[in-house]
C-alpha cells in the first residue's frame, strides 16, 4: 500500500506525532526517531510531503528505523524486505542562511619554496566546487590549509603580511584558529590523498569512528551514533561489506569507506583530495554523482581537487584553476575561478599546463570538453 503524508500544517513535535500515529500504528519507542523526522521536517522548509511505500500495518512488520543523509526514511522488516518513506521538499521553502569557508589572500611556502600566492577562495553550503591545476599547482596544500591541519615544514601567511602564524582562513566569518579539534571536526570532514589500512578493522567499525568528533574518544557509543553509521553505509552504497576487513577491500570500496566515515561526522563541508584517482570509470561517475546530490540535499559544501578536466566540467557548479607559481607571467594571478565554460578556456589552459588544447561541446553532457592536440592527432596517425 503506497499513500503520501501532508506535513504543510504541522507546527509541533506533538502534532507530528498523532499525525503519524493516526496514519501508522507506531509503538512508543519509536518517539526518537519521530524527533529526529521532526528536525529534518522543520529544518527551514514551510511544506514537506512525505510518501511511505510499501507499509504493512502491523507492529511486527517494523525491524529498525532510521534516517539516510540522502532524505529516505527507511526500514527493514524481517524477512529483508524494505519499506521506504521518501521525503521530498515543496517548492515553498524558506531561504536558509548559507554557510561559508574561506582563504583569503593566502600565501604558502614549503621551506623557501613558494607554493600559493595570495589564493582567495570562498566555499558556501551546497557549493560542488572542483580544484583543478597541473602537478604541483598547490592543490593539496590548499585543501588541508582550508582544514585547519597544522602541518609545521608549511610557513602560512596572509599576501604582503609578515605574521607567519596567521592562516586567514575563515570559518562561518571567524578565524578558524579558534576553534577547537573537536569542534572543527564537527564543521569540516577532510580526506586526504592517501590513508594506508594500518589496522584489520571491520568496514563499520571504520565509519563509525566518525562519530568520535561527537562522542569524544573517552565515551561510549550511543544508538544514535550506530543509526547514523548504518545511514551513512547505506547511503554510499557499503552495508554488504560492513563486516569485511577495510584490508580485503579494493580501492574503490576503501574509498566509499572513507567517505562513508566523512558522511559520519555530519559535517557542513568536506573537502576530498583527488576521491577518484585510479578509480575505474563506472565508480568515478557513481562516485562524483553521488557527491553532486549529497551537496543538493544536504547543503553541505564540498570542495573536490582533480585532474580530469572534462570529468570536473560534467558535475561542477564552480571550478578553481591552480597554475604552478613558475609558470606565471609578471602580476599575473596564480588562480581563475568561474563555470565549467569559463575555466575550460583554451587559450587559460594551454597557458596552465603549457601544451596546446582544443575544445568542443560534449553532445550527451551538453558540456566543454577539452583535449591535447598532439602531433599524432594532427597528422590523422
Amino acid at each position: 500500500m503506497d499513500f503520501t503524508l501532508d506535513f504543510s500544517h504541522v507546527t509541533t513535535k506533538e502534532e507530528l506525532h498523532a499525525l503519524l500515529k493516526k496514519t501508522l500504528p507506531l509503538p512508543d519507542y519509536y518517539g526518537n526517531n519521530l524527533d529526529s523526522l521532526y528536525d529534518v521536517l522543520t529544518e527551514g522548509h514551510e511544506e514537506w510531503n512525505v510518501t511511505i511505500t510499501n507499509w504493512e500495518k502491523s507492529e511486527e512488520a517494523l525491524g529498525r528505523y532510521f534516517l539516510t543523509f540522502m532524505g529516505t526514511l527507511s526500514a527493514a522488516r524481517e524477512d529483508g524486505a524494505r519499506i521506504g518513506v521518501q521525503i521530498e521538499r515543496s517548492e515553498k521553502k524558506k531561504e536558509s542562511v548559507k554557510k561559508s569557508l574561506e582563504v583569503e589572500q593566502v600565501n604558502a611556502f614549503w621551506g623557501d619554496h613558494e607554493v600559493l600566492r595570495s589564493i582567495s577562495l570562498k566555499l558556501e553550503s551546497g557549493d560542488f566546487h572542483f580544484l583543478t591545476g597541473p602537478n604541483g599547482s598547490g592543490k593539496s596544500t590548499l585543501l588541508s590549509i582550508m582544514a585547519g591541519v597544522q602541518i609545521p615544514t608549511l610557513r602560512v601567511q596572509k599576501y604582503g603580511s609578515q605574521n607567519k602564524k596567521g592562516t586567514e582562513v575563515l570559518l562561518e566569518g571567524t578565524d578558524i584558529k579558534t576553534f577547537s579539534r573537536k569542534i572543527l571536526s564537527q564543521k569540516i570532514a577532510y580526506l586526504s590523498q592517501y590513508e594506508e589500512r594500518v589496522w584489520d578493522y571491520s568496514v563499520r567499525e571504520v565509519v563509525l569512528n566518525g562519530r568520535f568528533c561527537r562522542t569524544g574518544f573517552n565515551s561510549g557509543f550511543v544508538k544514535e551514533d550506530f543509526e547514523v553509521t548504518d545511514a551513512c553505509m547505506e547511503a554510499v552504497g557499503i552495508t554488504d561489506l560492513s563486516e569485511r576487513s577495510v584490508r580485503s577491500l579494493s580501492g574503490g570500496e576503501w574509498q566509499k569507506v572513507r567517505i562513508a566515515r566523512a558522511l559520519c561526522q555530519e559535517p557542513d563541508f568536506m573537502l576530498l583530495d583527488e576521491p577518484v584517482a585510479n578509480l575505474d570509470f563506472g565508480f568515478q561517475d557513481e562516485l562524483l554523482t553521488f557527491l553532486q546530490k549529497l551537496s543538493s540535499w544536504k547543503k553541505i559544501g564540498l570542495l573536490v581537487s582533480i585532474h580530469d578536466l572534462n570529468l570536473a566540467a560534467r558535475f561542477a557548479k564552480k571550478m578553481t584553476l591552480l597554475k604552478k607559481i613558475n609558470r606565471l607571467a609578471q602580476g599575473e594571478e596564480q588562480y581563475f575561478t568561474g563555470s565549467p565554460s569559463e575555466v575550460m578556456n583554451v587559450e587559460l589552459l594551454e597557458k596552465t599546463y603549457g601544451t596546446p588544447f582544443a575544445s568542443f561541446i560534449h553532445p550527451g553532457f551538453n558540456c566543454p570538453e577539452v583535449y591535447v592536440k598532439g602531433e599524432a592527432l594532427n597528422s590523422g596517425k
